[in-house]
């Protein structure tokens, strides 16, 4: 077996980020009406725009977890009881959100009340299916996963992958310090936010060493990785740098400053995904 699940990786990893970003336009365009016009409007359509990609690569690469694909459809069939079928119907009803998302971005950009309402409902939707997918590893036989730890990883996946990409598309647009110097000190707190939370985590997950066998193997497979350290550098101290750089000096970042980070960040957190899954699966067979 594939102790690593790199296909869970991209399908958590990809449908949070894209969750992300839809939060984060949608907070936005209520809060920031400026954007919304001239070249910033540019960077937030190439953001808008992605949102379905990233989904529907998501969806794609899940098939690749399943023993036959074609069978997937019997994972819908325990709604009511099923928290793998409340996800795959929540993530399901997302994808098709993306594409309306998507396509109003593309299509009809000037479509601004409608394109706000599908972005709210998509947050609510998108929310709803980030905690159904936390939700499907919250075994009680698996104390390692069966945490708050594992939802709160999952949510701050879309938190920091969100803003990072906004940040980015942004970062092409002409813009004038005045208007621009709030918005990005509040991107930077947001930022510091989600970082102290992912940091938060990481010490009750490393707090958990000794209270069982399963716990203790699984936080000695994670630390002692390569993996860990590229997650900490790339996922924490990368976007720490970006996060006090916009609230030190709320300048703007450069692109390509900005896309060597936003591209860091993405495999920090695969890297961090995987080690979620290698730290757990790698020990069977089951003692």
């Amino acid at each position: 077996m594939n102790y690593w699940e790199f296909p869970l990786v991209l399908f958590t990893v990809f449908g949070q980020w894209a969750v992300g970003i839809v939060v984060t336009i949608a907070v936005l365009e209520y809060s920031c009406p400026y954007l919304l016009q001239g070249d910033s409007i540019k960077g937030l359509r190439i953001a808008g725009c992605s949102v379905f990609p990233l989904m529907a690569l998501a969806q794609i690469v899940s098939l690749f977890h399943l023993g036959n694909p074609l069978g997937a459809y019997n994972a819908m069939l325990n709604i009511g009881t099923s928290s793998l079928s409340l996800e795959i119907l929540s993530f399901g009803m997302f994808s098709g959100l993306s594409l309306i998302y998507s396509g109003l971005w593309w299509k009809m950009p000037e479509q601004l009340a409608a394109r706000k309402l599908i972005g709210i409902v998509a947050t609510i939707i998108g929310f709803g299916a980030i905690l159904a997918s936390a939700s499907v590893y919250l075994l009680p036989a698996h104390q390692t996963w069966n945490s708050w730890q594992t939802i709160s990883a999952f949510v701050t996946s879309a938190a920091l992958l969100g803003p990072l990409t906004i940040i980015t598309a942004l970062s092409y647009s002409s813009r004038e310090l005045k208007e621009w110097r709030k918005l990005n000190k509040n991107f930077g707190f947001w930022l510091l936010l989600a970082l102290g939370v992912i940091a938060i985590t990481l010490i009750a997950f490393v707090k958990g060493y000794g209270n069982t066998f399963e716990q203790t193997r699984a936080i000695a497979n994670t630390i002692t990785s390569s993996l860990f350290g590229f997650h900490l550098f790339a996922s924490m101290l990368l976007p720490a740098v970006v996060a006090l750089s916009l609230i030190s000096r709320p300048l703007n970042l450069s692109s390509r400053f900005m896309m060597t980070i936003m591209i860091f960040a993405v495999l920090g957190e695969m890297s961090g995904r995987a080690l979620f899954y290698y730290a757990v699966m790698s020990q069977q067979p089951w003692f």
